[in-house]
């Protein structure tokens, strides 16, 4: 099997060990979606992929499984994800535009944290915009915890709540 890699991770696929399958990374600034995302990339696993869906520490989804001719339909089922999430895009249908694939990360923030000073999800899609698509791999993350409140005591009142 001929594999261009670099047009494969160029379009936010990922190799795999197992020869001809592939993963579909999908990026979600800020770690924030709504349950509509959430569908899609579920309608995606089982359509394409092998039902199995990574949730990674960069707070995006990586779907599983996915045979690698069937990466321009999986790019065209991607596009509602794309849309909903307001990723920057070059040409439509062509899924994400980028190998710099790492999300944009960001705690809870302001919309539930009792300590949180400003909506970190919400900067992390500003950020977003700023920076994709680009060929470097960025590693972003925003943390709003004020520095009067220690991360410990951060810890022990999410545990106790």
């Amino acid at each position: 099997m001929d594999i261009n890699t670099k047009k494969l991770k160029k379009n936010a696929f990922r190799v795999s060990k197992v020869r001809g399958l592939t993963a579909s990374r999908v990026r979600v600034p800020g770690g924030c979606c709504n349950a509509d995302v959430v569908q899609q990339v579920v309608d995606i696993a089982r359509k394409y992929g092998n039902g199995q869906i990574h949730l990674t520490t960069r707070q995006g989804f990586e779907i599983e499984g996915i045979h690698m001719e069937d990466m321009d339909k999986v790019n065209e089922m991607l596009q509602p994800i794309i849309d909903n999430l307001q990723i920057n895009q070059n040409e439509t249908g062509t899924g994400y535009p980028a190998s710099g694939t790492r999300n944009v990360c960001a705690c809870i923030g302001n919309r539930v944290c009792p300590f949180g000073n400003y909506n970190t999800a919400a900067f992390a899609k500003r950020i977003e915009k700023a920076i994709f698509p680009n060929d470097l791999h960025l590693k972003l993350h925003l943390q709003d915890v004020p520095m009067t409140v220690s991360r410990r005591e951060c810890m022990i009142l999410e545990l106790s709540a």
